[in-house]
């Protein structure tokens, strides 16, 4: 024989040099390719790489002389079953060595395809054919699973077929051998005898007989139906295969004509009722004496045991005295034979049992009767009890009958944790907790602390008000309650010390059943933090006096008067409890202090700052647990002046921390009093309003003429920190100044033109001061104004006039041109010099002007005619004076 290192030897050396160090495992599905039922996948799978790869290569002769050709691989024998399917030995007579060899594992394909990359051309080569085989090897093996599939589904679908027409041969075989056409009679020969009956074969058998016909039937081929099924069964079978062929090919139900040789739906039922009252008569008890004890119908033990508890029932709720509950237990013999029992009472002193009531004497109960037992159930409480009763009979088992008596308890909707959250030390808090019983009956329950239980007596631990266990109380610490009915529990928090505290309470019922519950809460102290300040970081300046008790700095800008200027301020309630607080205003205490000198509380005093510039929104409010809440700072100066206050932050009603070491809570001395937690030492001063005129001063050049409307522009820049409101003034008492717009206001850091209005009153140079007020500005903003004005120009055609030589008494007439060479409306009256009239001492001047006044309009002439009589010998020069008015002249 060969061994299997020579095998292994011999396919190291036929195989390519590539895989002389390599072991070759076969894998799983491998090993179904070269299973003798499957071998013949074997060429297809691998025609040409096991050939390549495992054929022979050509061995050098050596010099001293050819070495021997390897050992051929034995054949296998032959199976001596005829019956086997197995060929492997003729694989291995024609494939030899290349079925008998070891073949190329999964693993090692895997891990010479992911190594490939050698130098070698011919490795590399049967490298990539390996790859080649093995995805064509997956394929193979994919495509065989997916037939394999489909042969398990049609087979599973040609099995639901056949059991199908089988139960359709079996329906149809089962009909009634009698057919009777509807309406016909049945004589009273043809009626089947009672000896008959008797001597016939059950239906039931031959039911049985014609189901295992109709399953030979079935697994017969189509050809062996003619030869082997007899004329009765032929019908029905081939019925049967004509009728699951045309399913097969068709959905639709099968066109069945024999209808009409069945009986109707009436008579069909009246034949099965006359059928089965038939039947019923052969079916009768036997006596079971005769069968063993481990058969089906032998005997059994000797009671029904009850498959549940048996129950007492509910007990009513009066006094105990007359919770007394009885019971009727029923006992069956279920075996053939009379036997003797024996009951074993209860064990506990609640139930007990009475005589028992047997159906014969000696207490003997014969098969099918049955014996009672009066169970009586007298408790001592509310709870629950649980027993049992042993009955003995002559059988090697006992019967245990468990006994419970149940009360439906009241289910209360409490929580067994109490969370009463967060409080102050030394503050009160509390909660209350709907209690509601939502069971079905009522109940009476008292709480006391889990260290006073067991008590002694519930009496020494039932109190009528609140019940105690610092730092917590229960009320009402006794109630009842109906179903449906609810009642609030209230739960004193009373902290202490600072954390979690916790205490455990039990609540117990009527019914003995207690229940824990456990109050928890966490004492706290008063945190709060200011956290953010808008604005620049605020430092005082050296040697600058600063409040005494203050904790926060913040310094404003100058700002102007009336303004306002905001800081916001973030404050957090560190606590988880609601903080009532509000601000106040005050005074600041100013000491100047040595380094490292500490004030004393007599300097610290109080004094309400009412003349204040600053305030801060909301002045008054609840602090949120653990929140952060935003307020507004403001400063809105309104005297020049600077401002210095303390802005503190008093919380209300804050509870004095209490000693810890509280026993009782009657000792307790509760006090409440209003805590300054936070002060904000706060600084303004005020600068006045930066008000610019561009120009600062309006010189109109030229002259003007008056009641003329001069305009003149100009701006102001406001460059203060806040809007300004303006209001220009007015001058009407002979010239008249006005500014537009006269009202109004400007931004900060904004500028706004303004167009004054100068109209001139009176001939001449002026210079005028206007004034503009800035609300809330101590000085007015003034505005210089010089302008020069004239009135209106007349102009004579002529400078003199010459009448010559006039004889006495005798009048001469000349006529001048007055000439306005202004644009206004020159008013003129014109006479003789009241000095030349007075240099000749004469009252009435000989001149008759005519007219002697009167309006030149714009620009307009007008012709004056002036007359002299000569009453006198003189000689004349005079001067005519022309008058304008508001005229140079």
């Amino acid at each position: 024989m060969e061994t299997g290192q020579d095998r292994d030897r011999q396919s190291a050396q036929s195989g390519s040099y590539a895989f002389a160090g390599a072991t070759w495992t076969p894998t799983s599905r491998l090993d179904r390719i070269r299973g003798p039922g499957q071998s013949t996948w074997l060429s297809l799978i691998y025609p040409e790489a096991f050939h390549y790869g495992f054929r022979t290569r050509p061995r050098r002769l050596s010099p001293l002389g050819s070495s021997p050709f390897p050992e051929p691989h034995l054949l296998r024998l032959r199976p001596t079953s005829l019956c086997t399917q197995d060929i492997s030995h003729l694989l291995t007579s024609v494939f030899r060595n290349v079925y008998t060899a070891e073949v190329i594992g999964e693993d090692v394909s895997a891990s010479l395809i992911k190594a490939r990359g050698s130098e070698d051309a011919r490795h590399e080569e049967f490298v990539d054919e390996l790859q080649q085989i093995r995805q064509l090897y997956k394929q193979r093996l994919d495509e065989f699973e997916m037939l394999e599939r489909h042969l398990i589904q049609a087979s599973a679908r040609t099995l639901a077929e056949k059991e199908r027409a089988m139960h359709q041969a079996k329906a149809q075989v089962l009909e009634p051998f009698i057919k009777l056409s509807p309406g016909t009679l049945v004589p009273g020969y043809s009626k089947l005898t009672f000896s008959f009956e008797k001597r016939s074969i059950p239906k039931k058998e031959l039911t049985n007989k014609f189901e295992a016909s109709c399953k030979k039937t079935l697994t017969k081929p189509e050809d062996e139906l003619d030869y082997t099924m007899d004329s009765v069964t032929w019908d029905s079978s081939s019925k049967a295969k004509l009728r699951t062929k045309e399913t097969v090919k068709k959905a639709s139900l099968p066109k069945n004509k024999n209808w009409m040789n069945h009986l109707g739906v009436p008579q069909r039922e009246l034949e099965r009722l006359r059928l089965a009252r038939m039947e019923s008569r052969n079916h009768f008890l036997k006596n079971p004496r005769f069968f063993p004890p481990n058969t089906p119908y032998g005997g059994k033990s000797l009671v029904f045991p009850p498959r549940k508890p048996a129950l007492i029932g509910e007990f009513p709720s009066g006094d105990l005295e007359q919770r007394c509950v009885f019971m009727v237990i029923s006992l069956q013999n279920t075996t053939s034979t009379s036997r003797y029992l024996r009951v074993l009472p209860p064990s506990t002193p609640y139930f007990s049992l009475g005589l028992g009531m047997f159906p014969g004497e000696g207490g003997m109960v014969a098969p099918g009767m049955t014996c009672q037992y009066v169970v009586q159930f007298l408790p001592d409480c509310l709870g629950d009890f649980d027993d049992f009763i042993i009955v003995e009979t002559q059988s090697a088992h006992t019967l245990l009958i468990p006994l419970q008596a149940r009360r439906l308890p009241p289910v209360l909707t409490l929580s067994p944790v109490l969370d009463c959250g967060y409080c102050l030390i030394g503050g009160i808090k509390v909660t209350r907790f709907l209690c509601k019983n939502v069971g079905f009956s009522i109940g009476k329950f008292c709480v006391m602390p889990k260290k006073s239980w067991p008590p002694p007596s519930f009496r020494a631990v039932a109190t009528v008000g609140f019940v105690e266990q610092p730092p917590f109380a229960i009320l009402p610490s006794v109630f009842e309650l109906a179903p449906g009915k609810a009642i609030l529990m209230e739960v004193l928090f009373l902290p202490t010390s600072l954390g979690p505290a916790e205490q455990t309470f039990i609540i117990v019922c009527d019914n003995c059943q207690i229940k824990e519950l456990v109050t928890s809460g966490i004492g706290q102290l008063v945190a709060l933090d200011l956290i953010y300040i808008s604005g620049e970081k605020s430092q005082p300046e050296p040697g600058e006096l600063t409040d005494l008790t203050a904790q926060h700095f913040i310094r404003f800008e100058p700002e102007n008067l009336q303004s306002t200027a905001r800081r916001q301020l973030i404050i957090r309630n560190a606590t988880h409890v609601e903080l009532a607080f509000h601000w106040q205003i005050m005074k600041p205490n100013l000491q100047p202090l040595m380094p490292g000198e500490s004030f004393s509380m007599d300097s610290i005093k109080c004094h309400p700052d009412r003349e204040t510039a600053f305030s801060i929104t909301p002045e008054r409010g609840v602090l949120n647990p653990h929140t952060d809440h935003d307020f507004i700072l403001s400063f809105s100066p309104h005297e020049p002046r600077d401002s210095h206050s303390v802005l503190q932050m008093v919380l209300e009603e804050v509870p004095e921390p209490m000693s810890s070491e509280l026993e009782n809570l009657t000792e307790l001395s509760y006090s409440v009093d209003d805590v300054i937690v936070l002060e904000i030492e706060v600084k303004g001063s005020v600068e006045p309003f930066q008000v610019l005129l561009e120009p600062y001063a309006l010189i109109i050049p030229g002259e003007n003429y008056i009641g003329l409307n001069v305009k003149k522009s100009f701006k102001m820049w406001n460059n203060s920190k806040s809007s300004i409101r303006y209001t220009w003034g007015k001058i009407s008492n002979c010239h008249i100044i006005e500014v537009e717009p006269c009202t109004g206001t400007i931004e900060s850091n904004e500028v706004e033109e303004f167009e004054l209005k100068f109209t001139g009153g009176a001939p001449g140079p002026t210079s005028q001061d206007l004034l503009c007020e800035i609300r809330d500005s101590p000085s007015p903003v003034v505005l210089h104004i010089e302008a020069s004005f004239k009135g209106p120009t007349l102009v004579i055609n002529i400078s003199a006039l010459q009448f010559g030589l006039l004889r006495l008494g005798q009048k001469a007439t000349n006529s001048i041109q007055i000439q306005n060479t202004s644009p206004l409306p020159a008013t003129w009256h014109m006479k003789e010099s009241p000095v030349c009239l007075e240099e000749r001492h004469e009252g009435v001047s000989p001149f008759e002007i005519e007219p002697s006044s009167g309006q030149v309009h714009p620009l307009g002439e007008c012709r004056v005619n002036i007359t002299l009589e000569a009453l006198q010998c003189q000689r004349l020069q005079t001067v005519l004076v022309l008058e304008v008015v508001n005229g140079a002249w």
